[in-house]
């Protein structure tokens, strides 16, 4: 190339060898016009003139003139009219250095390939009445270089990337963008050295993408500077794995390039990356500090969840295009069911996506799709997800023969995480510096430094920030959450099936537990129900019926049974086994046995209140005198004749409550004697139970009021057998017309139980 080259005539501004073509290199001459107003016909013609005598003779083969301004419409023809001589702009001789058209057409084919092309969600701006498209488009319009675009897992980051770059290509390729769009992705840092690296690999194709001819990465920077492109960088969180502070700052600073000039850039990324707004703020500084100066010319933006009716019309256009499925109804009540209960976890678009994948198995008369079902696929599909991207993703050693979306390293800190919320924060939210070190898995913690580890986990985990301001000044550790309570329950749920719990944990878990996670519970893993029915040996206080249900189902039951129905086991197993019976619908006479045999063997005071709860829950269900009858004959017969005779002539006195001190309670409040008969009010009795069994288990629902029948029982005396033969004098002596009470007087502790039944209750005297 030669500048200020000598013709026949004139001199070229430029003269060079094109040889493209190396059978047939070509001498071109350049004109270069820096004009303030555009060139007009005779311009070209008396240019022309100048170059045709070496066009003529072959000097030059062609002519280029280069202008400041593109050509009206009239010299635009007079110019075509002319052999071997072209027009063009400075601006567009600039972008045909590098050839870009592949990468245009990549841009789209890109988006067309991506799934959210087949029913986009038109992502808002948190905090603004507009979408994030319409916020881009006036940050285009503004003179800030970078929007920094903040947004959680799966809001639709990188859907928005794919779409808006798709966008600006078409306006770009009509004349309405002067710009040429080019999208990078972050996450391609993993496997290169530096951003240089991903920008060269990028647009040279060596990763399979779209080639731009002759390309030069220092005249991309110039171009990039001069205000030739808009760049879209996605995922400044997957940089690296297990990113320390200065890890950012370097990276940031070595991007600091492409912030420069008249250059536009966005940038999107989940804001978790950065554990406090002085993180944040760091790694900002450190680009404005080297490139931009001045802060103002940075925009931070967060992506919002999406709104109730675009979820709806995402899942009636995905409907739509299943209008010839058989089973089209039951799915739109499929649809109608998750709008009603689960709108909070589909407004995130990736797991709205994720929904329509499973609904079509769901909504079939043979599937059974449960919402823990539903909940395993949202936390599957986000490992697997993040899994898959070079940063995240775990070696073969690292995964072991753990099971993606159970067991896992990242499903496991998950589910501690979720588990100490539950436990001791009692609260969804933290902060980095509380989470204890050994939740991060060993294998993340062995790589880097511990804030690195529990950097990479954290972003790699579902949990969010708190939406807060911190470009511009919220101070303070970053608040972290799970995004809903049911993550926390479902996460606590798989925890409880998995772990191996200790006697202290179990009892931890039934204090904590609630009807959600019990769900989860009763729809996952057969290993729950073993679990639970551990559990229940080491549990105390009132747990849900449901517990029942889910350990009733435990397999074991069956081989263990004939033990079982003797009666004489610990409270959990005693209400399992209750359950168990009722559940299979076993002979009534099976289950009687059964509960007297477990009233006949209780001794100390937690087995007798289970005994007392488990006759009363079945009493209460319909008539049953024979099983009162036998229960109020060893009630009798176990307390004894002095007894009886003391509670009826003035009151018995009691210092130490155990089981037979317990039916001395029970007969001085539930049991009166009058015209031959025995009366036991059920109501009186369910009481009695629960606050019995205040020390040790019992089951909420037990003491619901019994049906209209129940509510009293009456015995006729001389009915009544397995009755001694002076109880039977005893009480047959009684004055037939005298409502005869029985009287007993607790002396003890406040805290003892039984120590509340009703007028029984005495202070220990000193």
């Amino acid at each position: 190339m030669e500048l200020e080259k000598g013709l026949a005539v004139t001199t070229a501004d430029v003269f060079f060898i094109d040889e493209s073509s190396q059978l047939f290199p070509k001498k071109i001459a350049v004109e270069c016009k820096d004009w303030k107003k555009g060139l007009a016909s005779s311009d070209i013609a008396e240019i022309y003139n100048l170059y045709r005598p070496s066009l003529d003779s072959g000097e030059i083969d062609n002519l280029l003139i280069i202008g400041d301004k593109e050509l009206s419409q009239q010299p635009s023809r007079s110019t075509s009219a002319l052999r071997d001589v072209t027009y063009v702009s400075f601006e567009r001789f600039v972008t045909t250095l590098m050839n870009f058209s592949y990468v245009l057409q990549d841009n789209i084919a890109a988006y067309h390939n991506h799934d959210s092309s087949k029913n986009l969600i038109h992502t808002n701006v948190k905090g603004q009445n507009k979408s994030l498209e319409q916020a881009a488009l006036d940050w285009l319009a503004s003179d800030e270089n970078i929007l920094l675009t903040y947004g959680g897992y799966g809001v639709g980051k990188t859907s928005f990337s794919l779409y808006f770059c798709k966008l600006m290509t078409k306006r770009h390729r009509s004349g309405e963008f002067d710009r040429i769009p080019i999208r990078l992705t972050l996450g391609d840092l993993f496997t290169k050295q530096d951003l240089k690296g991903v920008i060269c690999s990028a647009l040279t194709g060596a990763d399979g993408g779209a080639a731009v001819q002759n390309f030069s990465y220092n005249l991309f920077l110039q171009m990039n500077r001069e205000g030739y492109f808009l760049l879209i960088l996605d995922g400044f969180d997957e940089m690296r794995h297990a990113m320390t502070l200065d890890d950012f700052k370097f990276i940031f600073e070595d991007m600091a390039l492409l912030f420069e000039g008249n250059s536009k850039t966005i940038i999107l990324g989940r804001p978790d990356s950065f554990f406090s707004a002085e993180e944040e703020n760091a790694v900002i500084d450190a680009i404005l500090t080297n490139v931009l100066g001045d802060l103002r010319r940075l925009r931070k933006v967060e992506v919002d969840l999406s709104r109730r009716d675009q979820v709806a019309t995402y899942l009636d256009n995905f409907l739509a295009r299943k209008a010839a499925d058989p089973n089209i109804s039951r799915l739109r009540q499929f649809k109608d069911r998750a709008l009603e209960d689960e709108l909070d976890i589909l407004s995130r678009p990736v797991q709205l996506n994720m929904f329509t994948t499973i609904m079509s198995s769901a909504a079939a008369p043979e599937g059974k799709f449960s919402r823990y079902d539903l909940y395993f696929q949202f936390i599957y599909r986000f490992v697997h997800r993040e899994h898959s991207k070079a940063s995240r993703k775990l070696t073969v050693d690292q995964l072991g023969d753990s099971s993606i979306g159970y067991s896992d390293p990242r499903t496991i800190f998950m589910q501690r995480l979720a588990w100490w919320l539950l436990t001791e924060k009692k609260e969804n939210r933290f902060r980095a510096s509380e989470v204890p070190a050994d939740f991060v898995p060993q294998s993340i913690r062995n790589s880097r430094s511990s804030d690195a580890a529990l950097r990479e986990i954290i972003v790699g985990s579902v949990v969010e920030h708190v939406g807060e301001p911190t470009v511009l000044g919220t101070k303070g550790p970053r608040i972290y959450y799970f995004p809903h309570k049911s993550y926390v329950e479902f996460l606590v749920a798989e925890f409880f099936c998995r772990e191996k719990f200790s006697i202290e944990m179990y009892t931890t878990f039934f204090r904590y537990m609630n009807s959600e996670i019990l769900s989860f519970i009763a729809e996952g893993p057969a290993e729950a129900v073993s679990n639970m029915r551990s559990g229940l040996e080491h549990a105390k206080g009132t747990i849900s019926q449901e517990v029942l249900m889910i350990t009733a189902r435990d397999p074991a039951i069956e081989q263990e049974e004939k033990t079982l129905a003797e009666g004489n086991t610990t409270p959990g197993r005693l209400y399992v086994y209750y359950q168990y019976l009722m559940k299979n619908g076993r002979a009534q006479q099976e289950i009687e046995s059964f509960i007297f045999n477990t009233f006949s063997r209780a001794t100390p005071v937690n087995r007798v209140g289970v005994a007392y709860a488990l006759s009363a829950d079945y009493l209460g269900r319909s008539k049953c005198e024979p099983l009162l009858e036998r229960l109020i004959a060893f009630i009798f017969n176990k307390v004894g004749i002095f007894k009886l005779r003391e509670m009826l002539a003035g009151g018995s006195s009691i210092y130490s409550v155990d089981g037979p001190a317990a039916h001395m309670i029970f007969l001085s409040t539930c049991v009166s004697i009058e015209r031959g008969a025995v009366s036991v009010d059920l109501r009186e009795m369910k009481r009695f139970a629960r606050d019995a069994c205040q020390k040790t288990l019992y089951v909420s629902g037990y003491d619901a009021a019994p049906s209209k029948d129940t509510k009293i029982y009456t015995l006729k005396l001389g009915s009544i057998r397995g009755l001694s033969a002076e109880i039977r004098e005893f009480l047959h002596s009684l004055p037939p017309k005298t409502l005869h009470r029985f009287t007993a007087q607790v002396h003890g502790r406040a805290d003892e139980p039984l120590a509340g039944a009703s007028d029984t209750f005495r202070p220990m005297r000193n």
